[in-house]
């Protein structure tokens, strides 16, 4: 069993990593959105937002998230469900995009042990403006910065960094980001 988790700030490349490991290498892909997701279209919360409305979507999921922390009392609620699915399915090659908290690593690592690999994807600032212009055309380097900070500090993302197990750097092409998770999954399996 191999399951990666993916931590980074916003437009780091997450998403492209979670992508390329499911196409070319056969991971199941899975998000802490597909769960949020999961719920609020079953709590009828998307009934008013329209699908092609992205940042509506990603604002209704998150205050969804926050509401099930409090009702839970946990802030690994989302994370608990995520390796309920993982163990339910009994799947073997799993990617998990979107850890955000360290609640949410340390239960993946009570849960699945050295079989669970946290990954840190990062890039620089201005590489990271650039990928989000292309969903946001009024982000800027303010705006990410002011994202960052949320982030960091108001979700836990920044203790969440710091217990990355690995780090892949995505400064580059599209093409050498895949070379570089091909090495980081060579390296993985000596």
């Amino acid at each position: 069993m191999l399951i990666i988790g993916l931590t980074g700030l916003a437009g780091a490349g997450k998403t492209t990593v979670a992508d390329y490991l499911k196409e070319k290498h056969g991971f199941v892909k899975l998000t802490f959105s597909d769960i949020l997701l999961k719920e609020a279209l079953k709590r009828g919360l998307l009934k008013e937002v329209k699908s092609k409305d992205e940042e509506r979507v990603k604002i209704v999921l998150s205050k969804l998230g926050d509401k099930m922390r409090k009702e839970s009392g946990k802030m690994g609620i989302l994370a608990e469900l995520l390796c309920k699915e993982i163990k339910e399915k009994r799947l073997e090659k799993v990617c998990v995009d979107g850890f955000r908290s360290p609640e949410e690593v340390i239960l993946f690592k009570k849960e699945f042990g050295n079989d669970f690999i946290l990954i840190k994807v990062y890039a620089s600032e201005s590489v990271r403006v650039e990928r989000l212009k292309r969903r946001d055309p009024s982000i800027n380097i303010e705006k990410l910065k002011e994202r960052d900070k949320r982030d960091l500090k108001l979700k836990g993302l920044e203790e969440t960094l710091k217990m990355a197990d690995l780090e892949l750097n995505n400064d580059c092409s599209l093409k050498e980001l895949y070379e570089r998770v091909d090495n980081l999954l060579k390296s993985l399996k000596r």
